[in-house]
């Protein structure tokens, strides 16, 4: 049976993955899912991804770069906070709402892209 959502804190603090592929089977990632992953440097989306929760990719500070799937609709408050090695991420054009502080301190941000 295939995985079909990460819930809330499945990898909390997990200091040990660097890099997360989400299987095409995946259509939510729960909140705070991956907060403090501080050694993820990379995430790929599945295009069956749906939904990103709260703060599901809080505080990396070695993530640089993301590509979100094309499923994805909506974006939850603070998801990507606090990455401040975050310097591009791609979103795709049926994205329908991001929360608020989505990106907050996210200071090396420069490229904002339309998948």
């Amino acid at each position: 049976m295939p995985v079909v959502s990460i819930g809330d804190s499945d990898f909390r603090d997990c200091t040990v993955l660097t890099s997360v592929v989400i299987p095409d089977s995946v259509k939510s990632i729960g909140d705070w899912a991956f907060l403090r992953c501080t050694s993820l440097t990379s995430v790929t989306f599945g295009d069956g991804v749906t939904h990103i929760g709260e703060g599901a990719f809080y505080s990396y500070s070695s993530l640089v770069s993301v590509v979100i799937g094309k499923g994805v609709e909506s974006i939850d408050e603070e998801a990507f906070g606090f990455c401040t090695s975050l310097e591009s991420i791609t979103i795709p054009g049926n994205v329908r709402s991001i929360g608020e502080y989505v990106f907050t301190n996210c200071h090396s941000l420069t490229s904002v892209l339309p998948r």
